[in-house]
């Protein structure tokens, strides 16, 4: 009877630290889990950044559309104003003379009378 009561304490013994190591991989599979959980959490935040981020990039990229356009329109009426100073400038110039030879025409007529 000893041999088995030997072999029962034996397998016990066994069994004893074979629920230790249950025990211990059901804290570690716990942790496992609440790790999953953080990583879950985790990912839903960045998710909620890309998100974000996409419409912060149309937004930018709507308000570089149209910035380009204001800047179109702008250079279009800068050169349309230049041109139409130049075309004053020419007309001054045009009047300037026209004046200049009136006043000499009209300095030889005092003359004259």
């Amino acid at each position: 009877m000893i041999k088995v009561e030997k072999m029962l304490k034996e397998i016990l013994g066994e069994l004893k630290e074979v629920k230790g190591k249950v025990t211990s991989l059901d804290g570690k599979v716990s942790n496992l889990e609440r790790g999953q959980e953080k990583l879950e959490a985790g990912q839903n935040a960045i998710k909620a950044d890309v998100k974000e981020l996409k419409q912060m990039t149309k937004t930018i990229f709507n308000q570089t559309a149209d910035l380009t356009e204001f800047r179109t329109e702008t250079k279009q009426s800068l050169e349309e104003i230049n041109t139409k100073v130049s075309d004053l400038s020419t007309n001054i110039t045009f009047v300037e003379e026209v004046s200049a030879k009136n006043m000499g025409d009209i300095a030889m007529l005092k003359r004259i009378k």
